[in-house]
């Protein structure tokens, strides 16, 4: 078997590691644009710091008033009830009822929304005094929404009045049969209307009508406008928001958006939950143990929510609403211990459905050609398999549809993911379904087994029409990318204004780049949780992950890694301290957006993946550049990316000393990134053969013809296509121009002269850090610069958008391969000629550098033989005040030429500060063979390639 990994398989191969290293749902990360200068704006205005104005102005709020409304919106801020459609007719009949003592049933849903709803109706109309009461029908026989036996039975019993709560806008038929039935129907409802409306008294739904801020009510805030504008004038305000606990716990539960009017009951409901008289949210806080807790969202979504839908999906939601209305201390106590039981039951129930469904869609599901999954099981408990889609649809990104087969019938639920519509799917599809309701992110289905199979065909047809893709990546959206100055207590003390969070108003998502991690393990129960520690300038920082174990499988040992997290405060055993929640990481290496496009930088990511895959497995990994140069330029970038210990340069211009060590690590195939030059390979392979354990070798360039052979059965593979002549031209330019330019410079006194000349030009050559080159561009264009000048080594950070074809050379490169990465960094077309400001005397002036740096065999042999001639052994001399030598050689190649004749072991020598002492070793040695000296065979590779790029220059400029 070759010892080698073919780049032109890496992209099929190795393709599944780049997946496998951005996490299971391979999210892109997108960066939001906003105004900046809005931004500002809104900063000064509010007087709260620029990250959270940006934060906001990313969110669509604004404006100083919308967004000072939205940081510290009141109850008297919320909407007026009457501004919703119908509701002064639903108040008069519901008045009407009340004064003639008529019976009112108020019917809702099994879910906490539908639950909530109706006990914020009905203890409403008993403190009015009314003849009232509640039916909630069962899951499993009577299913979602109105029913054609319960409005029989509740018009036997002497209902007058049916109103429904959280249900009934699709509900035509039984709107019908309620009013051939003699009773009134008014439907409060937040779910999608159909084009057609129920017969009803009034219909109350904020999709029919009222102010922007109610528009995203849950059934429950609709419930509490109702409740609002039948009590207004009746009982104190405070009373009436007493309600409000009932209303975030629906609010969150049913995932709508915490946005206008939502965003103000969840927020004050919150602090009501907290202080609530109500026994049975006081004994399920105690049962969970949330009791003298802050509680936030996720308290509702994770433990309290769950456990009281948890009723409705196994059992009867009349646990719950008779839990929420509890008068007895003990009675409120069993209940909520019910509760957590049943929930701890409906997790086991979950997991076994959706094991099985993952069996299912993995054998049998084409997921290239499905972008929504369906599929259905025999008595999948139909109360849970909303949960199960809803995982499903996290897992393989795509909207899902599941269906609990009983009989020849089935209900299913289903769950979307952002932009995809669902009710609009099913609503496509409507003809072979007998019943469904519900809104873009979630439904609820009933349909006959014998139509499955044209419905799918169905579902799938919309799915194409709107161009859907079945390998679309899951996206993340940036707030803020912030470093680790930013995070202290004050930044997590602002964020504070923007609770509540949830959706429409996420948890702020931060980027940190570049995070060496100290240390990583798994912890939890069942190992399930990634925690990690990193270093920063202000002390220890440490993250979780919750549930992602495969994170551990991470490169995090060997690279930095790209951290997106919301910033949160742990307690523990009574201590706070910040913690880092994260929600995704990557090697720091790859690129934020997921492309399904082969172009060179994914192919470097996916390159890079594999070295990382190799250490892992205890391998070695070669990179050879085609100079010296080249490999330290590559060598900066990549140190800005991986632990410094993993990286291995191994070329003639090292010390001695280092080189060897570095080369017996090599030569045992110890598990490092190896960066040689083409030179060095040559020299090391004369007498030594790569490690047996190599297998991923990478030639950034290809060399010409046969000059590197490795092993006679590999294949040589490349990074970069071979290189082709680059156009040069010669130019004038002023800095006039409105857009920045990007000049490359190599020496100091180009740079100084150039900021003589532009004293706003931003000077990035010499800095190694990429977060302050970063830093110098962003104020830079901020402050209007229009001149940026860098050596190149991390040109491929500006957008090329804003840089195309305003790229120059002030400075000769000091080769074609330098040349080609600057400019293919930073132009978008190859066919474009390179702009050259500099003259005849710049290709001079490297020749000069290049001479004297790197002697040649005359000149070697030359000051060997001046050595020898002082007939002193050691020969020690001043550098400030040396010997006759000088008469004949500069003082500026003694270093080189001493560095060659020790690789030859024809001396020894050290310098302490200006005094040098060279002890010879052969002093009558005659030949001296260059090939045994690595420093000279560099010196050489770099002249070569120089003239190279010479003689390009010279054919398009013409000196």
């Amino acid at each position: 078997m070759k010892p080698w990994i073919y780049l032109d398989l890496i992209g099929e191969g190795h393709g599944e590691l780049v997946s496998r290293q951005r996490g299971e749902m391979m999210a892109s990360w997108i960066h939001r644009k906003y105004d900046e200068a809005m931004a500002e704006k809104l900063a000064g205005d509010l007087e709260v710091s620029r990250l959270l104005a940006e934060i906001l102005v990313k969110r669509g709020i604004c404006g100083t008033e919308e967004a000072s409304r939205f940081l510290y919106g009141k109850l008297e801020d919320l909407s007026d009830p009457f501004q919703l459609k119908d509701m002064d007719l639903a108040v008069a009949r519901i008045e009407q009822a009340i004064a003639a003592g008529e019976r009112i049933v108020v019917y809702g849903d099994y879910d906490v929304d539908g639950v909530c709803s109706i006990v914020i109706l009905l203890e409403c109309l008993q403190l009015l005094g009314a003849n009232c009461s509640y039916y909630v029908p069962d899951r499993f026989s009577e299913g979602y929404g109105l029913n054609s036996d319960a409005i029989e039975k509740l018009a036997g019993e002497g209902c007058r009045l049916l109103i429904s709560v959280d249900c009934g806008i699709s509900s035509l038929a039984e709107g019908q049969q309620a009013g051939d039935l003699g009773m009134d129907l008014i439907i409060t409802d937040h779910h999608t209307p159909l084009d057609e409306l129920p017969l009803a008294v009034a219909i109350i739904n904020p999709k029919l009508g009222g102010e922007a801020g109610c528009r995203d009510l849950a059934g429950a805030g609709v419930a509490f406008k109702l409740a609002e504008a039948l009590c207004r004038q009746k009982m104190e305000q405070e009373e009436l928001y007493n309600w409000l606990e009932l209303v975030a716990l629906a609010t969150v539960a049913d995932i709508v958006p915490l946005r206008g009017d939502n965003r103000i009951m969840v927020k004050y409901g919150l602090q009501k939950i907290e202080q609530s008289s109500r026994q049975g949210l006081r004994a399920l806080l105690r049962e969970t143990v949330l009791e003298d807790k802050t509680l936030r969202t996720w308290h509702i979504a994770f433990v309290l929510g769950p456990r009281l839908n948890s009723a409705g999906r196994l059992n009867s939601a009349r646990n719950s609403i008779e839990l929420l209305l509890a008068q007895d201390e003990e009675r409120a106590a069993a209940l909520a211990a019910f509760l957590c039981r049943v929930n701890e039951e409906r997790k086991g129930i979950e997991e076994t459905i959706f094991q099985e469904a993952v069996a299912e869609i993995e054998q049998h599901i084409d997921l290239e050609k499905e972008p929504i999954l369906l599929l259905g099981g025999e008595n999948w408990h139909d109360g849970v398999i909303g949960i199960v889609a809803s995982r499903l649809s996290e897992r393989y990104r795509r909207p899902c549809i599941l269906v609990s087969w009983e009989g020849d019938y089935g209900k299913g639920s289903a769950r979307s993911i952002a932009g995809m519509d669902i009710f609009a799917a099913l609503d496509y599809a409507g003809g072979f379904l007998q019943q469904f309701g519900g809104h873009k992110m979630a439904a609820g289905l009933r349909l006959e087994r014998r139509n499955f199979s044209a419905f799918k065909g169905k579902i799938l047809e919309w799915a194409a029409a709107q161009g859907l893709s079945s390998l679309k990546p899951s996206e993340r959206k940036i707030d803020a990318e912030i470093k680790p100055a930013d995070i202290n207590e004050a930044l997590l003390q602002e964020l504070e204004l923007l609770q509540p969070c949830g959706e429409g108003n996420p948890l702020p998502l931060f980027l940190l780049r570049r995070v060496a991690i100290k240390s990583a393990a798994l912890i939890g129960k069942g190992r399930e949780h990634f925690k990690l520690k990193t270093e920063t300038e202000r002390g220890e920082l440490e993250g979780i992950a919750f549930n992602r174990p495969q994170y551990m499988e991470l490169p995090w040992r060997n690279s930095c890694q790209d951290l997106l997290f919301e910033l949160t405060e742990n307690e523990f055993r009574g201590h706070k301290r910040i913690q880092l929640k994260v929600k995704d990481i990557k090697c720091s290496f790859m690129p934020d957006r997921i492309s399904t496009v082969q172009d060179k930088l994914q192919r470097v990511a996916e390159l890079l993946v594999a070295s990382m895959e190799e250490l892992k497995k205890g391998r070695p990994v070669l990179f050879i550049y085609p100079t010296s140069r080249i490999l330290k330029r590559s060598l900066v970038v990549l140190e800005n990316y991986f632990n410094r210990t993993v990286l291995q340069a191994l070329h003639g211009l090292m010390d001695s000393g280092e080189r060897l060590e570095t080369e017996n690590m090599f030569r045992q195939g110890r598990p490092r990134i190896y960066l040689m030059t083409r030179a060095y390979c040559r020299y090391y392979l004369r007498k030594n053969t790569f490690p047996q354990n190599l297998r991923l070798v990478l030639e950034l360039w290809p060399g010409q013809g046969k000059l590197l052979e490795y092993d006679q059965g590999l294949q040589r593979e490349n990074l970069y296509p071979q290189i082709e002549e680059i156009c040069w031209q010669k130019a004038d330019w002023e800095a006039d121009s409105p857009s920045p330019a990007w000049i490359y410079t190599n020496r100091k006194k180009t740079v100084e002269s150039l900021k003589r000349r532009w004293p706003q030009a931003i000077v990035q050559s010499g800095i190694r850090e990429l977060e302050r080159i970063r830093s110098l561009y962003q104020s830079g264009l901020k402050a209007g610069a229009s001149v940026f000048l860098s050596d190149g080594v991390f040109a491929g950070i500006f957008p090329q958008n804003r840089l195309n074809e305003r790229l120059f050379f002030a400075d000769v490169p000091f080769s074609i391969y330098e040349a080609f990465s600057v400019r293919g960094q930073m132009t978008a077309s190859s066919e474009e000629p390179v702009l050259a400001l500099f003259d005849s005397q710049g290709i001079k002036s490297n020749w000069d550098y290049l001479n004297r740096v790197y002697p040649d065999l005359a000149e070697v042999k030359a000051w060997f033989r001046q050595l020898i001639e002082l007939q002193q052994n050691p020969i020690i001399f001043d550098l400030n005040n040396w010997p006759a030598l000088s008469e004949k050689f500069t003082r500026g190649k003694l270093l080189s030429v001493l560095h060659i004749l020790r690789e030859l072991d024809l001396c020894r020598w050290r310098k302490e500060g200006s005094i040098i002492e060279i002890k010879l070793h052969k002093p009558d040695s005659s030949t001296i063979n260059l090939a045994n000296s690595p420093y000279y065979l560099e010196g050489q590779a770099e002249k070569k390639h120089y003239q190279e790029l010479e003689r390009q220059i010279d054919k398009s400029l013409k000196w």
